[in-house]
């Protein structure tokens, strides 16, 4: 008998278990729905300029993602973008 091991990312949040697909789409709609649309554009411009190891659109939004979800981009001196007081649902958290 084979045996075959897969590798599988999860993202633990307060919905449980989420693949890193449905996490994207969780932290979209939640972006939508609270109006950080701007918020995010801002910090994937941030990331764009500052995240040499980002080369792909795809790895720079995911990685704008968390850094919304995470609240990173509040301690970033050298960002222009407005810091809003409203946080976004932490159901999507990383965490």
């Amino acid at each position: 008998m084979k045996y075959k091991i897969i590798f599988q990312e999860f993202y633990e949040t307060d919905l449980g278990e989420l693949l890193p697909e449905e996490w994207r789409k969780q932290v979209m709609a939640a972006v939508g729905e609270n109006g950080k649309t701007d918020l995010l554009e801002q910090i994937k411009d941030h990331c764009r300029k500052h995240c040499a190891w980002l080369h792909k659109e795809e790895e720079i939004e995911e990685y704008a993602l968390e850094c919304l979800v995470d609240e990173a981009y509040l301690y970033w001196k050298d960002f222009g973008g407005k810091v809003d007081e409203q946080r976004l649902l932490h159901y999507v958290s990383t965490e």
